[in-house]
């Protein structure tokens, strides 16, 4: 993810990030290193379980939708998403063979972002939005 769709995402890709604690429960504060429209750490990050699969889920569901209000709606959407949603959605597009992957792909995009062009995905945005 990168560009104009990676801008649209960071906050709540900064929400999830936000969440993740060490062992002793801890905040790792990983948010800090997705701020001012960029990343700012190109290594591994100590990611749970939950916000793993909750960015793997929108970095592959961003892929092929050009429209940025589309893609942001998913971000937020997924963000919502509790550990168990994330990991069962995440299973469902990676793990059932190429073309049962990429059906649960195009059933995700359109149940979390709509149709191109629908009047209703800008409403929903702004209502996701913080």
């Amino acid at each position: 993810m990168y560009g104009q769709a990676l801008r649209r995402c960071l906050p709540a890709l900064r929400e999830i990030l936000s969440r993740v604690n060490d062992n002793a429960g801890i905040p790792l504060e990983l948010h800090r290193f997705v701020g001012n429209g960029r990343l700012g750490f190109r290594g591994n990050l100590p990611l749970d379980e939950e916000a793993g699969a909750k960015l793997a889920l929108i970095f592959k569901l961003q892929e092929r939708v050009s429209d940025l209000d589309r893609v942001e709606l998913i971000a937020w959407r997924v963000e919502r998403f509790s550990r168990e949603e994330a990991v069962y959605w995440l299973t469902r597009a990676t793990q059932y063979g190429e073309a049962a992957n990429r059906w649960a792909l195009a059933g995700m995009r359109l149940m979390l972002g709509g149709q191109p062009g629908d009047a209703a995905v800008r409403e929903m945005l702004e209502k996701l939005r913080r």
